[in-house]
């Protein structure tokens, strides 16, 4: 009976022993609740230190994107292991703060790709934890060019500007702060950025435009704007009445030209047959 009692004792004391050693070895992971803002081809940090700030030196450490499929960054047994081609000679640990729990990652040299969720994961023998730092990549780009261009429809204004990521806000409005409507494309180049592009037809009682493009991350808004009087209207006007003028008077020409040519052509032909009957003729005479 006794020893029953120290048997159970005995696993009790060594049960609550391995209890206290998992808890004492358990570990949380503390990153970022916002999206982390990285400029493109410039370097970010992404965080994840350990809670408490115990070392882990001897923790096996990975990066990866948030689907697991590829390998951003991998610490293991104090050295550094497989990384993705996508990512190589890209990132680094600090490896000097690993005794006080920092594990966060940086990534240098930024691309229109890197824009994801990473995973940062910390495995310990006797415990594991991991969590999701999300990362937005930025980029502004050129401030709108404005070009004037003649239609059937009027004049029309375009508004290009490239080098954005991501797909920005470009909008038209009149000098008085009129909304104006207008056709927006957005085109992706091999890179990942963004070229935006716009035209709108400007009313002829307009005395000026404005196309704004506004960064959705910072806010940062460019602006562009051309003065239209009335006088430019007028001299559009007139300029179109001169072509049609000009236009009118060169097929009326070329009509004349193909006139004065069928004529003599014909007439010619006519010749031509009045010889050779001519000639026809005096050969059966003889």
């Amino acid at each position: 009976m006794t020893q029953h009692l120290s048997r159970n004792f005995v696993a009790g004391f060594l049960l609550i022993l391995q209890v206290t050693f998992s808890l004492e070895n358990k570990f949380e992971l503390a990153g970022s609740a916002t999206p982390i803002t990285g400029k493109l081809g410039q370097a970010v940090v992404l965080p994840c230190q350990l809670k408490p700030n115990i070392s882990a030196k001897a923790m096996e450490i990975t990066w990866l994107t948030d689907d697991d499929k590829t390998t951003v960054f991998q610490y293991k047994a104090g050295l550094v292991q497989g990384v993705s081609e996508q990512y190589k000679n890209r990132t680094l640990l600090f490896l000097d703060q690993l005794p006080s729990g920092n594990v966060s990652l940086l990534i240098m040299d930024l691309r229109v790709s890197d824009d994801n969720k990473y995973k940062c994961f910390v495995f310990e023998k006797e415990w594991f934890n991991d969590i999701v730092v999300q990362l937005a990549i930025s980029n502004l780009g050129d401030r709108p060019q404005l070009s004037l261009a003649n239609k059937d429809d009027g004049v029309t204004l375009k508004c290009e500007s490239q080098g954005w990521y991501p797909k920005p806000l470009l909008q038209w409005r009149s000098i008085a702060g009129k909304s104006l409507a207008g056709h927006v494309e957005a085109l992706e180049s091999p890179n990942g950025l963004i070229t935006m592009s716009s035209q709108i037809v400007i009313p002829d009682d307009n005395s000026g435009v404005i196309c704004s493009i506004q960064d959705g991350q910072s806010r940062k808004i460019y602006k562009s704007q051309v003065y239209i009087n009335e006088h430019f209207f007028k001299y559009v006007a007139s300029s179109w009445k001169a072509l049609g003028i000009m236009l009118i008077f060169f097929l009326l020409a070329a009509l004349l030209l193909v006139a004065v040519f069928m004529f003599f052509f014909k007439k010619s032909k006519v010749k031509i047959e009045s010889e050779k009957q001519r000639l026809e003729s005096g050969k059966f005479n003889t």
